[in-house]
This record gives structure tokens, C-alpha cells and sequence, in this order.
């Protein structure tokens, strides 16, 4: 009794510890059978038997499936059911969340938290916003009289490109310590380094460190990480570099329960998610609504090639026009 529940989960690829802590009503007790247990996972990768089944992710239905550390068990001070909340707080930053209930059964939800002041010169104390991913069900086999929370990241960045990729929140990308870097294959949980800064996501390509890779791309997107589904991406070109070219990627925005998984791959070639096809005498240019025709594709006749969007997120039409000056241009919806 008047245990303090606490949950530390060591992140091998940053080098750091953070803590994930649930205060209720200031009390934290203990029973032989918990009201609630709360557990904290980071993702996992997991198979199936459909075609996708390596990039089937997500964490486990319950806690009890999973090998580890069993999670803290929490209890309120006072039986009301309407009443009573908890609240989370990350690495200690004195900054609580927002109270939630414990009682929502069968549902996911999500949570924010502010962290420390980043202690990295480069960050000049931004201070970070976690975004967290809650599932509540109940328990199962011996557990069965426990209400189960699981607490997950909301975002995580799957790299299925075959490249090295680092992803940056949006105005963080020049920052030396503002990205993740990515070896193809490699999954890892992706938070917000600047609550003030945008909550949209670029990508790009580099070249493999410890390798005589030489292949980088420029920074594509923003990506906004809350749309759920597929849609294409241009890599531009890395205009500072003479061996870099555009990446055709394609980035599916994954929902599984509380957790949301950012799957970067790059396109067939031979399939890719838009083609442009050019059945005219005449060279087209073609770029994406709102963008300079100076950012276009020129697609001479008879030729096809495909395209994505520089900007996912906004409208997705094109301009089709007769030279870079956006003579004659037309507008084409292509979804």
C-alpha cells in the first residue's frame, strides 16, 4: 500500500530513459487483485498470415501476451465510478496530463504530455509533447477481475524503403539533434521535439552510414501523421548533391487499436500509385495545384512516368499545362 507505480522503458537507439507515471487522485495502491493495471509498451512488430504480414504491427491484445515486466497495479482511495480520474506525467516534468477515466472499456484514446526541456544545445530547450496511445479492455485467465490500460506512442515510423531514411518534425529538420534516422527494416516511436513547432512529419533518403552509399534525396512532405491511409510522396532531389535523383515513396498511415504506424515504402516502378501519360504530339508540364510550374514534371510525347505528391496533405489535383510558364493550364482531379 502507498506503492508509486512507475514504468521505465530504456530506449536502446536514443540513449535515454524515459519514465511514464500515473498519479490517481495522489493515491497509488496495491491489491492482490488490482481495480486497474496500467502497462507501457514501446511497439512491437508483429505476423500474420496475409500478404502484409511483415508489416503487420501493433502491440498485443493484452499485457498478458507479452514477455517482460508486469505492470504496476493501481487502485482508487474511493469507490465512484464517474468521479474518478488519473492523470500521466513523462519523465518527471511536473507537467500532469489531462485527467482521463479508467472505466472506458473496449475503447482507445489518446493523450498529451509535455516533457523536460531538451537538454541538447542544438534544441535550445524546446520542450517535447508526448502523444500517447491508450487501450482499455479487460483482463483475461487469472486477471479477469482486472481493468487493463495499456499505454503505447500514438506515432511510429516504419522504414520498408530499402534506403536509410531520417525523419524530422516540420521546422526541425536543419536542427543537428531534430530527426531519427532509420535503417531499412527498422521501426522506432516518433514524438513531437518542439510542442510549438508544427505536428506535421518530412522524410528523406541518406546515404548508409559505414557504407560507400552515396544515394541522398531532398526533404518530402509535410506529412500529417493522423490521416489514416495510403497515399503517395515525392522525395525531391538533393540539389546540394550530384548523385541524388527523386524518390517515388509511398506512405500508409496505419491504425491498430491506440497505436498509429507510419509505413514509408518505395513504389514498383513498374506499378506506381499515379502515372502520367502523355498520348499527345506536344511536351505537358505537370505539377501539383498550388506549386510552381518551375516544380513540375515535364513529360514529353508518347512518354508515361509516374508521379506523387509534394504535398500530400493538401488538395490533390494537378495542372496540366503547355510549357513551365503555365500556359493553357488545366485543372485535373486525380482521386
Amino acid at each position: 500500500a502507498g506503492q508509486r507505480g512507475a514504468r521505465r522503458e530504456h530506449d536502446e537507439a536514443e540513449g535515454v530513459f524515459a519514465e511514464a507515471r500515473v498519479e490517481a487522485s495522489r493515491q497509488r495502491n496495491g491489491g492482490v487483485y488490482g481495480g486497474h493495471t496500467v502497462a507501457h509498451h514501446s511497439s512491437i512488430l508483429e505476423g500474420d498470415d496475409d500478404e502484409d504480414a511483415g508489416d503487420l504491427i501493433g502491440f498485443p491484445d493484452s499485457w498478458m501476451e507479452q514477455a517482460g515486466d508486469h505492470p504496476f497495479m493501481l487502485s482508487y482511495d474511493s469507490v465512484d465510478l464517474t468521479g474518478n480520474r488519473v492523470s500521466l506525467c513523462v519523465e518527471d516534468s511536473g507537467a500532469w496530463s489531462d485527467p482521463f477515466s479508467l472505466e472506458s472499456m473496449g475503447t482507445t484514446g489518446v493523450l498529451q504530455a509535455k516533457g523536460l526541456p531538451s537538454d541538447d544545445p542544438s534544441l535550445k530547450k524546446a520542450r517535447p509533447l508526448y502523444e500517447l496511445g491508450l487501450s482499455f479492455q479487460l483482463g483475461v485467465g487469472m486477471f479477469s477481475r482486472s481493468k487493463v490500460v495499456t499505454i503505447v506512442p500514438r506515432y511510429t515510423v516504419l522504414n520498408r524503403t530499402g534506403y536509410t531514411v531520417q525523419v524530422s518534425q516540420t521546422d526541425m529538420q536543419a536542427v543537428s539533434g531534430g530527426h531519427i534516422e532509420l535503417a531499412d527494416g527498422q521501426l522506432h516511436p516518433f514524438h513531437w521535439l518542439d510542442d510549438t513547432k508544427p505536428r506535421t512529419l518530412l522524410a528523406r533518403v541518406v546515404p548508409r552510414i559505414g557504407t560507400h552509399d552515396t544515394f541522398t534525396t531532398g526533404w518530402g512532405g509535410p506529412v500529417k501523421p493522423e490521416q489514416v491511409g495510403a497515399f503517395a510522396l515525392l522525395l525531391p532531389a538533393d540539389k546540394d548533391s550530384s548523385s541524388s535523383s527523386p524518390l517515388h515513396i509511398s506512405v500508409e498511415v496505419r491504425l491498430r487499436k491506440a497505436a498509429s504506424f507510419i509505413i514509408l515504402r518505395q513504389q514498383d516502378p513498374d506499378k506506381p500509385m499515379y502515372r502520367i501519360r502523355n498520348d499527345s504530339s506536344k511536351p505537358v508540364f505537370v505539377v501539383q495545384e498550388g506549386s510552381p510550374f518551375a516544380k513540375g514534371v515535364c513529360v514529353m510525347p508518347r512518354v508515361h512516368v509516374p508521379y506523387s505528391w509534394d504535398r500530400p496533405n493538401d488538395t490533390r489535383e494537378i495542372k496540366v499545362g503547355a510549357d513551365d510558364k503555365g500556359r493553357e493550364a488545366q485543372t485535373v482531379k486525380m482521386d
